[in-house]
């Protein structure tokens, strides 16, 4: 009765766009390629967006390379989720890619969320010490925002 509860309830979570009943490859590798203190990432967000505020919960960082991120993208399967209006939108979307992303050793990148005058998705600053965004229903990693993902940073929480 258990196991036919469980694939019932995978089922069902499947029509829904939830299940992750399927044995899922282990979590890609990760090659750190130096680190960040606080001081030193706070200064490339402020210089960046002066008026913005920001939230950086650790004192050090470690930095990995776009490659790395794209594969951790590739892996991840949160853009396969289905989008519902109000229910499952895009800060329900920014925020699961933040919670897959923060698993050792990947929590130590500085990845986060930004909530913009109409959207929220998802931040990192990488190697190259450059910012960029990332959309997590498509896993597109974008230097600026596109014009339908807002003109205003209102807030980032790493």
């Amino acid at each position: 009765m258990g196991k036919m509860m469980g694939t019932l309830f995978c089922t069902v979570s499947k029509v829904l766009g939830a299940c992750e009943c399927e044995k899922q490859e282990p979590v890609p590798q990760l090659t750190f390629s130096g680190e960040m203190d606080i001081y030193e990432l706070s200064s490339i967000l402020i210089d960046k967006f002066p008026d913005t505020p920001i939230y950086l919960p650790d004192s050090l960082y470690k930095l990995c390379s776009i490659q790395d991120v794209k594969r951790f993208l590739e892996w991840d399967n949160t853009d396969k989720q289905k989008y519902l209006a109000e229910m499952h939108d895009c800060d329900d979307f920014a925020y699961r890619l933040k919670g897959q992303i923060s698993i050792y050793p990947w929590s130590a990148i500085p990845f986060g969320i930004v909530w913009t005058n109409i959207h929220a998705l998802n931040i990192v600053v990488l190697s190259d010490k450059e910012i960029y965004f990332v959309e997590p229903q498509s896993d597109k990693i974008l230097e600026t925002l596109e014009p339908w993902q807002g003109t205003e940073i209102r807030f980032i929480a790493l």
